[in-house]
C-alpha cells in the first residue's frame, strides 16, 4: 500500500513524538481510512522502533558511511536509502548478520537499538551511529469482517481498549529502548548522536519524489516533509 509505504520512507520523522503528531490527528486518520479499504481496522498505532547504522568501525557522520558495505533487508526503500548515502547494500538474512560481521562480508548494519542489544550485534560492531533514519509506525488491526459482527458498543469497547493499549505500548518501548542504551553503553558500545538531519534529508531527494510522484501519498507526504 503506497500510503504505508510513504510513512516508512528514510529520515522522515526526526523522533516517535514527531511521528505521532501526525498518526495521532487527521494524517492518521486518513491512513486508518485506506486500511479500512484493505479490510483492516485501525484500533492503535504502535511505535516499530528507530532504526540506525551500527558498524565495526567508528562512524561519527553521513560521510563515513561512504564505501561501507550495509546489510540491509530485501527492501527497495532500504537499498535505495543506503546507495544514496555511498554505501553498498549488502541484502542478508537477518539471522545470518553476525556471520556476515564475523566473516568480514559486512561492514555494517542497521536496527533499532532493542534488537541491536537482543541479538548481541553489539559484540562484533560497537559503533553505533544514531541517526534513527526509519522510525516506523505498526498498526493494531482487527479485520473488517470481524468488525462488522461486532455490535455498536463492542466496536467502542474495542476502540477505547486499543486505543489506551497503544499509549502503554509507546511507554513501555521507550523504557525498554532505555534500558537497552544502558546496558550496552556497559558494554562499551560508542554511540554518536546526529544533531543536524539536514545532509541526510537533502540526500533521499530522488527516494522522497518517486513518491511525491504519487498523487495518492503526495498532499501528506510533501506536509512531513516540509517540515521536517
Amino acid at each position: 500500500m503506497p500510503a504505508l509505504q510513504a510513512f516508512n520512507l528514510p529520515f522522515l520523522f526526526t523522533d516517535a513524538t514527531h511521528m505521532f503528531r501526525y498518526l495521532d490527528g487527521a494524517m492518521g486518520d486518513r491512513l486508518a481510512e485506506k486500511l479500512k479499504g484493505a479490510g483492516y481496522v485501525v484500533l492503535g498505532w504502535y511505535n516499530g522502533g528507530a532504526r540506525s547504522f551500527y558498524c565495526t568501525k567508528p562512524i561519527a557522520r553521513r560521510e563515513d558511511l561512504a564505501g561501507q558495505r550495509i546489510r540491509v533487508q530485501q527492501v527497495d526503500s532500504h537499498i535505495e536509502m543506503v546507495k544514496l548515502l555511498g554505501g553498498t547494500p549488502v541484502v542478508v538474512p537477518y539471522k545470518d548478520v553476525l556471520d556476515g560481521f564475523r566473516n568480514n562480508t559486512i561492514d555494517c548494519a542497521e536496527g533499532n537499538l532493542v534488537s541491536y542489544e537482543s541479538t548481541g550485534h553489539y559484540k562484533l560492531a560497537k559503533y553505533m551511529l544514531l541517526d534513527q533514519h526509519m522510525i516506523s509506525p505498526e498498526a493494531l488491526v482487527v479485520s473488517t469482517k470481524l468488525w462488522g459482527q461486532l455490535s455498536a458498543e463492542d466496536q467502542q469497547a474495542f476502540l477505547k481498549a486499543g486505543k489506551n493499549s497503544a499509549i502503554l505500548m509507546r511507554g513501555l518501548w521507550e523504557k525498554r529502548v532505555q534500558s537497552a542504551r544502558a546496558a550496552l553503553a556497559k558494554e562499551g558500545v560508542q554511540f554518536v548522536a546526529v544533531s543536524d538531519f539536514s545532509p541526510y534529508v537533502r540526500r533521499m531527494a530522488p527516494l522522497y519524489k518517486k513518491h511525491t510522484d504519487n498523487p495518492d501519498v503526495r498532499g501528506d507526504l510533501l506536509t512531513i516533509i516540509s517540515n521536517q
